[in-house]
């Protein structure tokens, strides 16, 4: 699962132009070059950072569950 959120910051990455979105997924691919990530950082952050990439709802917890367990 980290691999396809990597892959997902790195093609929201590519695709926008924004500078403050693109300081954002910059932030977001560096902290998923750790595998624990999710299980050193605090629930909001984690929630935040799954929506910041794409995420809704129901997801957002079925996927910090598996990243987490």
């Amino acid at each position: 699962m980290i691999d396809r959120l990597r892959k997902i910051a790195t093609i929201k990455l590519d695709g926008c132009n924004d500078m403050d979105k693109r300081d954002r997924y910059l932030l977001i691919i560096k902290i998923l070059d750790d595998d624990n990530c999710f299980k050193k950082m605090d629930i909001k952050i984690a929630y935040r950072i799954l929506e910041d990439l794409g995420f809704r709802g129901d997801e957002v917890r079925r996927i910090y569950d598996e990243l987490i367990f």
